[in-house]
């Protein structure tokens, strides 16, 4: 496994700041690091490099407003959005539909109570994120599939436990951040190198769009179908 640190050195390397062989100085490795960690924060907002997601559960029983962060309700990493969510009580789950927070400012009774149906908005806001639920829940937990930082460094040493490519990527693309910060012209062949390995990173996060279908319209089709084989 491989630190910032490495990848810092691959990058300097890469943009020519220093020679094959030549160790950077303590300023050039925590600067490559600092900026290697800008360019992680910036990737983490771009939906296809974000390579997994987390499930968040929170009890939501009588709850309209959750906040999650380093201050909020549930003290947890603030997602940077929420993909999907279901809401799950004695007798099953029940998916949440998304809407806006303008959408769930319109509604008049906000202290309406649980039904079979509901509607969620989640706001990005700081320090903690916001979610409303409408109508208010009963006995229930509420459950979060959302996405948060690609990862976290807050130092030279901090280990990356990263899937196939990314190494590459971030070793690449952090070699262009640099030759800016130090005035280097970046060359045309490291300019594509870098674009291709963050796009094949992209590439592979793409999730195929999967054709659903109401229920009881497909029962309905199938129903009518049948009876229309049969001479009915």
């Amino acid at each position: 496994m491989r630190t910032a640190g490495d990848i810092a050195r691959r990058a300097l390397i890469r943009s020519g700041v220093i020679a094959a062989g030549e160790t950077p100085t303590a300023a050039e490795l925590e600067d490559a690091v600092t900026t290697l960690s800008d360019m992680l924060d910036s990737w983490s907002l771009e939906r296809l490099c974000v390579f997994g997601t987390r499930e968040l559960q929170i009890p939501a029983a009588g709850r309209n407003r959750i906040t999650i962060g380093p201050t909020g309700d549930l003290i947890d990493v603030r997602p940077n959005a929420v993909t999907s969510a279901f809401i799950r009580t004695n007798v099953g789950d029940t998916a949440l539909r998304q809407a806006s927070p303008e959408f769930m400012d319109s509604i008049r009774r906000k202290d309406a109570t649980a039904t079979d149906s509901y509607w969620m908005s989640y706001e990005g806001a700081m320090p903690d994120g916001v979610v409303r639920l409408w109508p208010v829940p009963g006995d229930s937990v509420l459950h979060l599939r959302v996405t948060v930082s690609i990862v976290q460094l807050t130092d030279i040493n901090d280990e990356l436990d990263l899937p196939p490519g990314w190494f590459s990527a971030l070793v690449l693309n952090l070699a262009v951040n640099v030759c800016e910060e130090y005035g280097f012209s970046v060359t045309d062949a490291l300019a594509v190198q870098a674009t291709q390995a963050k796009a094949n990173i992209k590439r592979i996060n793409i999730q195929p769009a999967i054709a659903t279908f109401d229920p009881v319209l497909t029962g309905m089709r199938y129903g009518a179908s049948y009876r229309f084989h049969n001479g009915d």
